[in-house]
């Protein structure tokens, strides 16, 4: 039976060239590498420049062109052979090639779902991962504080305390950050004689990595197993996954001015803020509703302006206010030093919301106002006002409300990118990715679990034993395991006892054979860890951290 190919973007068949062959390279490439295991793909080949191609690509060649098709973005696409679906995905225009000053032939590459996870991150960092806002909290609610509480027993999404390993989101380690503390030694440092209100300035909490995990699903809307599903075991769904935290520390400078003495190292507690989203805001008067599931859709060549109002309820006070757009987390206002008085409203413009080069761009955006006190703000009718085009408004209203002692989980979440840090993981635990036939969902496992699946098959009959060679093959003569270079405390002072760094390994082969070497290294330390000791000697099993400047895993 003849085999026929049909070769469809955006919804239209196009024309090919009679003997053109469309090679796709679909394997996994590299299981050990999350960044290069998903997209099936094509070498490049030619489309001809026909009169369906050319309305199609809106003669790409021709500059003079206004509005014609943007290379810069791949388009829907879809393989069938005999008319029956073989790979879905993007087209990618990689030029034209000309004859006599008129177009010949198009090229272009194929590209299968699901899409590289490098295009889906790009360079974005953990601090972008906007579900995880979910998991932000008050120091204290009421009688209750939150900080304490995870200190003990650990923070549900709710804020109430944990009741399990599961719920337990939020816990906040006994990692100290400066102060060196002891247990029952008769010294004036001991950890039971410590005022937790200053033990707190110590403290950074951690977010369960779990749950990391699932606000990378969310925000990129991809879909790793979670569950076991029959032989093929989970490793994010673990249970030894499900005890790893990561420990929220930014920055190793102090929080407070560089004029406080003594400065503090922990979480800012002294701040009072509020986040406000297209969710809080009703819509009043005017033209209608322009909001779309509390966001702002715009298409091409339409233009929108927001104009924010607000209203303290206090005087002689000053904040900032950020704004941005979490969609992209695109900066689009930043003041700071703003007047809060109750005397005068405040105005936030954001100016020229396009659509830019896009068709359509839909805005969720997050107003963030701080200051030192906790200032309130009056409800208004017109809280917010979009116009359109500069022609029509559209008013919305918004309730009353008060800054408040919030710790917003994105301000803490160490300088790394989700790509690296994935990388990361993967390294550390020899994890491999891949995806099934005519699935989008990410299989995640440890490599000896992935090598536990599968079947053998003979196929002796099927080999050509005319000729063969035998290569010499190339060991590994040094094995060196690194995680990143140590900056705690504890772990200087191993290096300065021992004189080797604490968790790596560098093995060299005794016999001195010619080999290659394997380097495998890690973006995070593993860091020494103190069993405190009482008086007598005896460890009590408190175990703490001290200062530690890098990402941390913590189990």
């Amino acid at each position: 039976m003849r085999r026929e190919v049909q070769l469809y973007i955006q919804d239209t068949r196009v024309d090919l060239f009679q003997d053109e062959t469309i090679s796709i390279t679909d394997s996994i490439q590299n299981i050990s590498d999350i960044s290069k295991v998903f997209t099936p793909f094509s070498k490049q080949f030619n489309l001809p420049a026909s009169s369906t191609n050319n309305k199609l690509f809106k003669h790409y060649y021709n500059f003079d062109i206004t509005g014609g098709f943007d290379a810069r973005f791949r388009v829907d696409a879809r393989i069938e052979i005999n008319h029956v679906p073989f790979k879905t995905g993007q087209i990618r225009l990689d030029g034209v090639s000309m004859k006599e000053n008129h177009p010949h032939t198009y090229k272009v590459v194929f590209f299968g779902k699901p899409s590289d996870l490098k295009d889906i991150f790009g360079d974005e960092e953990l601090n972008a991962l906007n579900p995880l806002s979910t998991y932000d909290f008050t120091y204290s609610s009421g009688a209750i504080n939150n900080m304490r509480t995870a200190f003990t027993t650990g923070l549900q999404s709710d804020q109430t305390a944990a009741t399990n390993l599961s719920n337990r989101n939020i816990v906040l380690p006994l990692i100290l950050l400066k102060e060196y503390y002891t247990y029952d030694t008769g010294s004036t440092n001991e950890l039971k004689n410590v005022n937790y209100t200053n033990l707190q300035k110590e403290l950074k909490p951690a977010i369960k990595l779990k749950r990391i995990i699932e606000a990378i699903e969310t925000q990129y809307d991809i879909d790793f197993n979670m569950t076991d599903e029959g032989s093929i075991k989970t490793f994010f769904g673990s249970d030894m996954f499900d005890e790893l935290y990561l420990w929220l520390h930014r920055e190793k400078t102090p929080i407070t001015k560089p004029e406080t003495d003594p400065p503090t190292f922990g979480v800012d507690i002294t701040t009072r803020a509020k986040k406000l989203t297209f969710a809080d805001f009703t819509y009043s008067s005017g033209s209608g509703d322009v909001l779309t599931a509390n966001k702002l859709v715009v298409n091409k060549g339409e233009s929108y302006t927001i104009r924010l109002v607000l209203d303290p309820a206090t005087t002689n006070n000053t904040g900032e206010i950020i704004v941005k757009d979490k969609t992209t987390n695109e900066l689009l206002f930043y003041r700071e030093d703003v007047p809060f008085n109750n005397t005068t409203n405040i105005t936030v413009p954001l100016m020229n919301l396009t659509s830019g080069n896009l068709d359509q761009r839909t805005y969720d955006i997050e107003f963030r106002i701080n200051c030192q006190v906790a200032v309130s703000f009056a409800a208004l009718t017109t809280g917010m006002t979009i116009t359109k085009n500069g022609a029509t408004l559209h008013n919305y209203s918004n309730s009353a409300f008060s800054l408040s002692d919030f710790l917003f989980i994105q301000d803490y979440l160490p300088k790394i990118k989700v790509l690296d840090f994935l990388t990361g993981l993967f390294k550390m635990f020899n994890l491999v990715a891949y995806t099934k036939k005519d699935s989008s969902q990410i299989y995640i496992q440890t490599f000896d679990d992935y090598m536990t699946l599968g079947v053998s098959r003979d196929i002796t009959k099927y080999v050509d034993i005319t000729q063969s060679t035998i290569d010499r093959p190339v060991p590994y003569n040094r094995v060196n395991f690194k995680y990143s270079d140590p900056v705690t405390q504890t772990s200087l002072r191993f290096i300065a006892q021992f004189s080797q760094v604490f968790g790596d390994l560098k093995y060299s082969a005794p016999e001195k054979y010619d080999g290659q070497e394997f380097n495998q290294e890690v973006p995070f330390e593993r860091s020494v860890l103190i069993n405190l000791q009482d008086h007598t000697g005896a460890q009590t099993n408190n175990v703490i951290g001290w200062w530690q400047m890098k990402v941390a895993i913590q189990h």
